[in-house]
């Protein structure tokens, strides 16, 4: 009927077209005239395979955190995997921590790279200088890559028998004003750091719960802006502002901020679960607390988290607000809880219960007013 020449098996066969049917050239040109002949009611319906996407393999955690970091707008730095004896000094760490014993090369070719990197923050600041001495005083740079550790902890000196540890850090450095579509944004602040070290951990452990403190015994950060980022008890990395002696000894005038993580602390996360729209809709209650200055946020998530309510679908800060007013070390903070069930509308009694029994619990723990 579609006057092809056809030779060859059951199996496998030659199809000649007519010299009319130009159009018909290859193997599924020959299936679809198949198709129109014979009817495609003919054929039975089957739904496609769905594959589970896969979570974060071994071989992907620097890719996962390197795109991420780039995507949220920070550019990639590439650094020698060498540095100077004195930009491992310029970290102002115990002479005990592994980051203070660097492993000498033996034919370096140059002083300034004389040693194998303990950590990806001097190269940084040294890029950063770099820029700014050509008249680029505003950088986001972030670098992913391995550093280099002698094995064992505490000793001070000792010479190299075994391979070093090699894991792989993820860092980056914020130096001037924020870039904007027309024109230079504010300057970048610590929340910038926090929120790109942020981006870098849930692009390789997924959605995983982050708690910061703010510490001070980090060398290399300035000890009134410098926070730790943990998992439970296992501390990842840390951001804030780089003290201000460890960015003059590589050349950098103005302060800067950044974030240094161990992606190799980090869980790699499980393959996505795919979640249904809601059904129903949510309802939202707001809550304003008077509180001490101290407390930080995650410690308000966190016991709100602790009451258990199923009801809670998301917890949001929609204002810190701080004054003289409010009296001396006290701040003001709105928070937005929205409510919702899986299998129904809520009624207001429902939502006005549970939204009363957090509230209580704020009060209880935090030592809050509620305004």
């Amino acid at each position: 009927r579609l006057g092809c020449a056809v030779t060859g098996t059951d199996s496998s066969f030659d199809v000649t077209p007519p010299s009319a049917r130009a159009d018909v050239t290859r193997e599924v040109d020959v299936i679809e005239e198949i198709l129109r002949v014979v009817g495609y009611e003919q054929v039975s319906s089957t739904i496609p395979v769905l594959r589970q996407a896969p979570g974060v393999r071994e071989r992907d955690r620097a890719e996962s955190a390197r795109s991420a970091l780039a995507a949220a707008g920070a550019s990639e730095a590439i650094t020698f995997g060498f540095q100077s004896t004195a930009r491992t000094n310029a970290l102002n760490l115990p002479g005990t921590d592994r980051r203070m014993q660097p492993i000498t090369v033996r034919n370096p070719m140059g002083i300034d790279q004389e040693v194998m990197r303990t950590s990806l923050v001097p190269n940084l600041l040294a890029a950063v200088a770099r820029n700014q001495s050509h008249g680029r005083p505003d950088v986001a740079l972030f670098e992913v890559g391995s550093v280099f550790l002698r094995r064992g902890e505490g000793v001070t000196e000792r010479p190299l028998h075994q391979l070093a540890d090699e894991p792989t850090w993820a860092t980056g450095v914020l130096a001037g004003r924020r870039s904007t579509q027309i024109g230079l944004g504010a300057p970048w602040d610590a929340f910038d750091a926090k929120g790109l070290a942020l981006v870098a951990i849930r692009a390789v452990a997924g959605e995983v719960r982050v708690t910061t403190r703010a510490v001070s015994n980090v060398g290399y950060f300035h000890p009134g802006v410098c926070g730790e980022l943990a998992l439970g008890h296992d501390v990842v990395g840390w951001f804030g502002e780089l003290h201000p002696e460890t960015r003059k000894k590589l050349g950098v005038e103005c302060p800067v901020f950044g974030f240094d993580l161990d992606l190799t602390k980090l869980p790699l996360a499980p393959p996505a679960q795919m979640q249904p729209i809601p059904r129903f809709p949510g309802s939202a209650r707001d809550v304003s607390l008077l509180l001490s200055e101290s407390i930080p946020a995650a410690r308000v998530v966190d016991v709100i988290e602790k009451t258990n309510e199923p009801l809670i679908s998301s917890i949001r800060l929609l204002e810190d607000y701080r004054d003289t007013k409010l009296g001396g070390g006290m701040k003001s903070m709105l928070w937005s809880i929205l409510y919702r069930a899986p299998d129904r509308t809520l009624t207001d009694v429902e939502v006005d219960k549970a939204h009363e029994n957090i509230v209580a619990r704020l009060v209880e723990n935090l030592s809050a007013q509620r305004r």
